[in-house]
């Protein structure tokens, strides 16, 4: 009698080939997955950076808005060189009408705006001063083919444009028109 050998089990696992494929369609999903990743990150980025800006260009927007809209008239704008000073007497809001300074200072050198207000007149400020005054944007240049952020604009308005940078994305430009409101002249000098 001849001895019967009983076949083998198929030996378990992949073959070369087998293994290539799976290689080949893994780095395809993987590829495919960092570059949906890489675009969302690079896409929130220029989202946070546009975001940012805009912001700061509406709080340059709200801060002048409040000030020169309660300004007494005429308000007064002067160039240091590059840089502008933008100055005016401004009433409270409460219950008994209270007037004091507010101004605003662009600087060429740092690219910024900053506002400041007193109780008394608000002279042309050094270095260390207006480093005391608050931020309101940076990263600040005038709007392309102007050289001034501030214009007056009749005896009572106050013209702005500029441009934030953004970035990697385009720059927020903000340009817009405040008159005041109060329509009083007199009383004491903020310059």
């Amino acid at each position: 009698m001849a001895l019967h050998r009983p076949p083998r089990p198929a030996e378990g696992g992949f073959t070369l080939v087998e293994m290539v494929v799976a290689a080949a369609v893994f780095s395809l999903v993987a590829i495919t997955v960092m570059g949906v990743l890489l675009t969302t990150i690079t896409t929130g980025e220029k989202v946070r950076t546009v975001t940012a800006a805009a912001n700061q260009a509406q709080l340059v927007t709200r801060s002048l808005n409040a000030g020169i809209s309660n300004a007494a008239v005429p308000p007064s704008l002067t160039a240091v060189g590059s840089d502008q000073l933008l100055r005016a007497r401004v009433a409270g809001t409460g219950a008994s009408i209270g007037w004091s300074c507010q101004a605003w200072y662009y600087s060429a050198s740092e690219r910024t705006i900053r506002t400041t207000t007193s109780a008394t007149a608000i002279a042309q400020p050094n270095a260390t001063q207006l480093a005391q005054w608050t931020l309101l944007a940076s990263e600040v240049h005038p709007k392309a083919g102007s050289t001034t952020v501030f214009s007056l604009v009749g005896a009572t308005g106050i013209a702005v444009a500029f441009t934030v940078d953004a970035g990697e994305a385009p720059d927020v430009v903000l340009e817009s028109t405040f008159t005041s409101q109060s329509k009083v002249s007199g009383g004491s000098p903020c310059y």
